[in-house]
């Protein structure tokens, strides 16, 4: 698809990316790993850069392209000069800018037709030594907890460790968090592919932080770091200790290590659990942009298909609000629900 490799247009370069500049130019994103690629069948790897917009990681998704640094921060002044290269020197039909951060306050896209859309946030807190990784008051309550917990398993110790991540940590955690959200009435996406592709990245940059008593499994997060930044894409306690906060404690003592590792930065990724804002993360929201070279592309069966696991996303995220809002009338008297005040 890539009809030149080098170009003066707008300053901008696209060539195909090998394994020593993903090292090189996209280190600190576990999203950009060679091997959790390779592992997630991505092939046909190109970069676009310029010299005054920063370089993107793309997938040759033959009829268009798509974004693997996930979490990039981006101007809309970036993606016109990116989309205007590409649809000048390549084939592609529509670009797909996934999950990025959008500058704020940065100019308006314009130049082709897009769609956005929102729906995904990542959680980031920095990581800086000497800090309070919890507000005072929560810390000590996560400590009363801790002494419960040992109170409660009497005299067999409760262990925390971190250590490079072994063959069955992953697993051991997915089916943490399984039971976990099921026990709470959601289904688990992790699919058999993805927890492989995981498995194959843990195994080169990841690290579990565990909590066992007698060797059985508490509470877990699998992390993998990347240059000096953190990602924890799976963790998981057993609901039979959740009035403990096992998930909570883990998550403490793996900050403590992370920042003795020297990481300035951890990412909780997505999903609103009130956690996190416990631990002060601070939520980015994130966008995915598609970008069409005409509209003609609106026709197209790759298009749609492309689309519409983003469309239902963002729906299911606008929707959201209103579901729990009924859901909380429907628990009510119907009294209540019928708008009648007792009182």
């Amino acid at each position: 698809m890539l009809n030149s490799v080098e170009s003066g247009f707008l300053d901008m370069r696209c060539e195909p990316a090998t394994e020593h500049d993903l090292a090189v130019m996209f280190n600190g994103n576990m999203f950009t790993n060679a091997t959790y690629l390779r592992a997630s069948g991505y092939g046909g790897l190109l970069i676009s850069e310029g010299d005054t917009c920063p370089p993107i990681l793309w997938a040759d998704q033959q009829s268009h392209f798509c974004t693997l640094d996930r979490m990039q921060t981006l101007s809309n002044l970036d993606i016109q000069r990116h989309a205007a290269h590409l649809f000048e020197h390549t084939h592609a039909d529509f670009l797909v800018f996934n999950d990025i951060h959008l500058e704020e306050d940065s100019p308006a896209f314009s130049g082709y037709p897009s769609q956005t859309f929102q729906y995904k946030a990542n959680w980031r807190r920095d990581i800086s030594a000497g800090e309070m990784i919890l507000p005072g008051k929560r810390a000590s309550a996560l400590r009363r907890k801790q002494k419960k917990l040992q109170e409660q398993v009497g005299d067999i110790p409760v262990e925390f460790r971190f250590e490079r991540c072994r063959p069955g940590d992953v697993a051991a955690i997915v089916e943490l968090n399984k039971a976990k959200i099921e026990a709470a009435g959601g289904r688990h996406h992790m699919t058999a592919e993805k927890q492989a592709a995981m498995e194959e990245l843990c195994a080169e940059i990841g690290y579990t932080a565990s909590l066992t008593c007698a060797e059985e499994l508490i509470a877990g997060d699998i992390i993998c770091v990347s240059g000096n930044r953190s990602f924890v894409p799976m963790l998981g306690h057993n609901p039979k200790y959740e009035k403990y906060s096992t998930g909570s404690q883990v998550t403490y003592l793996a900050l403590l290590e992370l920042e003795k590792m020297g990481c300035t930065e951890s990412n909780f990724l997505w999903g609103d659990s009130r956690w996190k804002s416990d631990f002060r993360a601070i939520r980015d929201p994130l966008v995915t942009i598609v970008v069409r070279r005409n509209n003609r592309v609106l026709l197209s069966a790759d298009y749609r298909k492309a689309v519409l696991p983003h469309a239902i996303e963002a729906a299911k995220a606008v929707l959201k609000p209103y579901l729990k809002t009924l859901r909380d009338k429907i628990r009510t008297p119907r009294l209540s629900l019928l708008g009648i005040d007792r009182s």
